[in-house]
């Protein structure tokens, strides 16, 4: 008995079929006029449309047309997305914004900044803003504004002595949130091992060598 060209083809079609839409013909649950219209859509839209008629979607030559539309209108939105977004200038790590923010807070705290404080200038909790310091900083948040402090003070004194004026240590200590001069002795011989006093004799130049949070 010979059979149609239509239904030949159909058949042919079939070869692009998914497994689950040939299961569904074989066992007679699925008209193959269906099956060889979801042929041309995607192995998992296909598997995805043989589960929506095991709840009970109704398969249709109409519906399954209706879904290679929808298949073929998301496939030019992917296309779409990639070009708008390809030309899209790259986004700035929101973290790296939160630390420039922090510290543009500690240099007007000048240093006296507490870890509560600096972590709602980030918009974080004071955990989650400890584990963003050490990620992209590699150490904590107090270390970190007594390192910036530290930093303040030695670039002031080399711009004082580069002038060739004498260097007031009070007025400097006064001036980067040292309480006073004991203060700043300490912080000093703790991070830099000499006194104020023997930095300013010592008469180190001015350094060039800025990362990207002491610029």
């Amino acid at each position: 008995m010979g059979i149609t060209v239509s239904k030949f083809n159909r058949m042919l079609r079939m070869s692009e079929a998914s497994k689950d839409v040939c299961n569904k013909v074989d066992d007679g649950e699925l008209a193959l006029s269906i099956a060889s219209a979801l042929s041309f859509l995607k192995p998992e839209n296909q598997d995805t449309a043989i589960r929506l008629s095991d709840l009970g979607y109704k398969l249709s030559t109409e519906r399954v047309e209706y879904l290679k539309r929808v298949e073929k209108a998301e496939e030019i939105a992917m296309l779409l997305d990639a070009f708008f977004l390809g030309h899209l200038p790259p986004k700035e790590d929101l973290n790296y914004t939160r630390l420039r923010r922090v510290i543009a807070a500690c240099d007007a705290a000048k240093g006296n900044i507490t870890a509560a404080e600096m972590a709602s200038v980030a918009c974080l909790g004071e955990r989650q803003s400890l584990r963003v310091f050490r990620t992209y900083v590699g150490i904590p948040p107090k270390q970190f504004v007594r390192l910036r402090r530290f930093h303040k003070t030695i670039q002031h004194m080399q711009q004082v002595a580069a002038t060739g004026k004498p260097i007031d240590l009070m007025s400097i200590a006064l001036a980067h949130g040292h309480y006073d001069l004991s203060h700043m002795a300490m912080e000093f011989q703790q991070m830099g091992c000499v006194s104020p006093s023997h930095f300013r004799m010592l008469g180190i130049p001015l350094s060039d060598d800025f990362s990207i949070f002491f610029a």
